[in-house]
């Protein structure tokens, strides 16, 4: 709005009227202007943009007297407050709001100052047609507080615990963590740094970059950080045993280092890290191996159980501080966990991006805190190479019951929702071996392509034949120039004006007008052999700068040709690839009773090496591409933005109703309704406290749906599952010995000694016998699991929730004296029950999510059962001396000989998992429901709570808080329209 040019009064401290001229400031809209910064110029302010100083209800106090006989009230359009100053008996201010009324009086004597209030009307404010969910992610948290500042302005009612529940819920910002899986080699550190878009994370190759739990999280601190964790002085006493017996173990077989088998290699790359100066004959030889736990000797031990901070303002600093942690020559084996909090633009939504090594890792330590990250992770990229993608070994393993558990959904079937497949490496593949079978298909864009190529193929190598032909003219004027005494304008030569000066000069005693003839013609012909000359030469060098030209434009033709062949290869490869993986992964969803469609899953194939090359992140040149966007990576990121963007919109759309409520509810309890004090007091004595209070009742019938609750969640997950469970377990037992001598049959010796070592596991081989005998028994209740989990339990939980609440509120409206305030218990249980039905659905959320982590920590739970079972027969076969073959029959033998002591009582084991289950989603749910029996107390509470006298602060905090109500629910309505790109 803009103001009008007139005369407005000011009233001085003597009482008198002083009128000074209004004019029109320019507004200005800085859109990047800081929102702790007082404006220069008159600012047209968003409500929510301002600044944290500024009070909403724009009071400006220098209390004065109690009495304002009479009042004028002015209409100003001013935009924030600028500047205020009392000055003796003068208030001096200057006041910038969207619209206020000064309360001035008309009337008062000195060291008096008039009390102004300025009360703002937030509808009259221009709302923004560009309202996105960022916006209202950077101001919720002012928000909060401004809404915090109104409860405390507010008298002192019970419903502010539950206000302060709400606000508290509205300031934790949305978190979404996903967990990169992949084997050695994958790519995943190298996809990690052209996401982020930087070198975070080291990628030399060594299993040091794929062994360590690497958590990369955002932070607007200027510079990079990372908190390394180290693992305890047990945890390595135990790995080290295990790396020596395998060195050990080799070393009786193959006497030597360089014939060391790949699993005592593995393991001296280990022990290497940590012991720097350590020989390999210094450990074989040494009788005792207690050397390796001297803390003076060996300096990294000293970090054992400790957290390391490092601290960079730039990023090549901190990488290179990251790698003494985690790159090839550092002690990475005593590392548990690295947390790097840096300021990538793509984090900022909340994204966390986790680099997993695995389940199998021989460190105890590690593996926890993987499974920890597999149970709370929100999503998973699922990284393959772009040569093993398509491999139906690789695929199948990756993609088996057991194998992707971490990744099912809560009836077993993979959630397309919650996973991401991307294949590596795109940009390595050998182009000429995919044209061979491209052309064994007929594609017509192939031939166009090679015949594009073969003609600047041709026309390079013509090119290069003009070249050569005029750099061996040049080369051949040259010399001839030479032979006759001439350069070439690319030497040292005469200037032209001093050619004849070269010429014998007649001697001083000869008259100019005997000079011979002959002289005259030698200058004359040496002039116009000079000219000729020139010219040739002008020609010469002319016709071999455009021949080089030529060459280079032919060059970089071919260039562009080649890269547009190899492109079109690997785009084909990756569509092949990404058609094959889709393929699989729908077989095997319907193997598993689940029904998905192949377009519901997200594939990329993208190449990390030419987006930082293209880039200048990383040395030397493309390999396929020439344009970042065939790469696939910015179609990543945006993959991983629209992932965050989507929690933050779920949040800001949550965050702002509830808000709205939030002041709906202050609302309420501010109403000025004293005429039934005495019915008040009366609803007080029944409902406000003790053992029959509204909050103690509903809490009453709440814990016996609970314990109802509990009791048929037990029933239900057991419906069917008993019997199965049982013959579940008989028919693992059954498969258990070939299933054993499948997967060992294969191995070598000193292969089957590691594996026997880390108790069955070895993730190097890709073996967990453990996991594997765990499958067995998984894959038979599958169906019954699905089954029993298809039962809605919670549909049940809500109505009878919902019933009994309205029944009691019922009870409170029908025990109210008068009609009026009947109608108004009656709104207030309306509102009450409406809040149940939302906080009854965002409680079934949280249950499903618990229900989903029990099933994975039950799923890892048999495996870890099954691993304690076995001990005794892994141990006994390792004991075994003799050929690996003796050593493998001993463990199926053993196996085939305790299978039912082995799967003895895992039905009941099984079962009382489901028990424990059961009583996790009760406990979940009486902490809800006590929540919601508060809520609704407190939602009913202005009908027994005694109100004070009404003041002008009680109007001016009304009017502010309804300005604010008013402005969120413009704001709700236009969240309400968000979609996602």
């Amino acid at each position: 709005m803009a103001m009008n040019a007139t005369r407005r009064p000011r009233c001085l401290s003597d009482g008198t009227q002083h009128t000074t001229p209004r004019t029109s400031p320019t507004r200005t809209t800085n859109a990047t202007q800081p929102l702790n910064a007082v404006p220069r110029h008159r600012t047209a302010l968003r409500w929510w943009e301002v600044p944290s100083w500024y009070d909403l209800t724009s009071h400006v106090y220098c209390r004065p007297c109690t009495s304002l006989p009479c009042r004028k009230s002015y209409s100003m359009e001013l935009a924030c407050i600028r500047n205020m100053q009392h000055m003796g008996s003068n208030l001096k201010f200057e006041l910038f709001t969207e619209s206020l009324e000064l309360l001035i009086p008309e009337s008062f004597s000195p060291p008096c100052v008039a009390r102004v209030a300025a009360r703002t009307t937030f509808h009259k404010i221009a709302m923004p047609s560009d309202f996105t969910p960022k916006d209202a992610m950077r101001n919720i948290p002012k928000w909060v507080n401004k809404i915090q500042e109104a409860i405390n302005a507010t008298p002192e009612v019970a419903a502010r615990r539950s206000w302060k529940n709400i606000l508290e819920e509205c300031s934790v910002p949305p978190m979404l963590t996903v967990a990169l899986l992949g084997g050695t080699g994958a790519g995943k550190s190298s996809l990690l740094n052209a996401i982020l878009e930087g070198d975070i994370v080291p990628t030399s190759g060594n299993k040091a970059c794929t062994s360590v739990v690497t958590e990369i999280k955002y932070h607007d601190a200027p510079g990079h950080k990372a908190d390394v964790h180290f693992i305890s002085k047990e945890d390595w006493e135990h790995d080290l045993g295990i790396f020596v017996a395998d060195i050990l173990d080799d070393f009786k077989e193959n006497h030597r280092k360089d014939k060391a088998s790949d699993e005592a290699k593995k393991s001296w790359d280990a022990l290497a890290a940590v012991y720097t100066n350590l020989t390999w004959k210094e450990l074989v030889e040494s009788p005792s191996q207690e050397f390796l736990k001297d803390t003076q000797k060996w300096p990294s031990l000293k970090y054992l159980g400790t957290m390391t901070h490092i601290t960079c303002d730039n990023l090549p600093s901190f990488s290179k501080e990251l790698r003494k942690w985690t790159g090839g020559k550092s002690p990475w084996p005593l590392v548990r966990k690295v947390s790097v909090h840096c300021a990538s633009e793509l984090l900022a939504s909340g994204l966390t991006l986790v680099d997993l090594p695995g389940l199998g890792d021989s460190n105890a330590a590690r593996c926890a805190v993987t499974e920890d990250f597999i149970k709370n992770s929100d999503h998973f990229f699922i990284v393959l190479r772009v040569g093993r993608a398509a491999d139906d070994i690789w695929t199948s393993d990756l993609l088996g019951i057991s194998k992707l558990q971490l990744k099912l959904g809560m009836d077993g079937v993979l959630q397309a929702s919650k996973v991401t497949f991307i294949v590596t490496m795109c940009d390595t593949l050998s182009y000429e071996e995919m044209i061979n079978s491209l052309e064994d298909d007929d594609e017509p864009q192939l031939a166009e392509l090679q015949h594009h190529l073969q003609l600047a193929r041709e026309h390079a190598r013509g090119a290069e034949a003009g070249e050569a032909t005029a750099f061996a003219r040049r080369k051949d004027f040259e010399d001839e120039a030479s032979n006759n005494g001439m350069g070439t304008s690319t030497k040292t030569e005469p200037r032209e004006e001093s050619d004849a000066s070269q010429l014998k000069r007649p001697s001083p005693d000869q008259n100019v007008a005997t000079q011979s003839k002959r002289t005259r013609l030698d200058i004359i012909h040496y002039r116009e052999s000079k000219a000729s000359s020139s010219v040739r030469e002008y020609s010469v060098f002319h016709d071999l700068s455009h021949a080089r030209a030529t060459l280079s434009n032919s060059r970089k033709e071919l260039k562009k040709a080649d890269y547009a062949l190899r492109a079109y290869c690997s785009q084909r490869q990756s569509q092949e690839t990404s058609d094959t993986l889709l393929r699989k992964i729908t077989d095997t969803v319907a193997q598993n009773g689940g029904e998905r469609s192949a377009n519901e899953f997200s594939v990329f194939t993208v190449s990390t090496w030419d987006y930082q090359k293209l880039a200048g992140r990383m040395s030397g040149e493309p390999s396929c591409f020439l344009n970042a966007a065939d790469t696939h990576i910015p179609s990543l990121r945006s993959h991983c933005r629209r992932l965050g963007d989507h929690g933050q919109q779920e949040y800001a759309q949550m965050a702002l109703l509830k808000m709205k409520k939030l002041l709906q509810s202050i609302l309420r309890s501010l109403q000025d309704d004293r005429k039934n004090a005495t019915d008040r007091r009366v609803l007080a004595l029944k409902w406000a406290k003790g053992e029959q209070s509204l909050e103690s009742r509903l809490k009453q019938t709440y814990a016996k749906q609970q314990v109802l609750t509990e009791r048929n969640l037990k029933t239900n997950l057991k419906n069917g599952l008993s019997e199965v469970c049982s013959s579940g377990a008989k028919r693992a037992a059954e498969d258990a010995p070939d299933t054993i001598e499948n997967l060992l049959k294969n191995k070598k010796t000193l292969q089957f000694q590691a594996i026997m070592r880390r108790q069955g596991t070895a993730p190097a081989w890709k073996v967990d016998l453990n996991d594997e005998l765990a499958s067995l028994f998984l894959r038979t209740i599958l169906d019954s699991w699905r089954s029993s989990l298809e039962d809605d339990f919670f549909s049940t939980v809500r109505t009878e929730i919902q019933d009994s609440s309205r029944k009691l509120l019922d009870e409170v409206v029908a025990s109210c004296q008068s009609t009026a305030l009947k109608q108004y218990a009656q709104s207030l249980a309306e509102v009450a029950i409406s809040e149940v039905a939302v906080s009854m659905s965002a409680l079934h959320q949280r249950a499903k999510k618990q229900l989903d982590s029990e099933q994975k920590t039950l799923s890892r739970e048999i495996t870890v059962l099954l691993q304690a079972r076995l001990f005794a027969g892994y141990s006994q076969a390792l004991a075994i001396s003799g050929n690996g073959s003796a050593q493998k029959e001993y463990l199926t033998k053993y196996v085939r000989r305790e299978r039912r002591e082995i799967f003895d009582g895992l039905d009941t084991f099984v079962l009382q998992r489901f028990d424990r289950i059961a009583l996790s989603i009760g406990k979940l749910l009486g902490k809800g429901l006590n929540q919601v029996a508060e809520a609704i107390h407190d939602e009913m509470g202005p009908l027994w709570e005694q109100r004070p006298e009404e003041t002008r602060d009680s109007e001016e905090v009304r009017s502010m808080v309804q300005g604010m109500y008013e402005e969120l629910g413009k704001l709700t309505d236009q969240a309400s329209k968000w979609k996602l790109d």
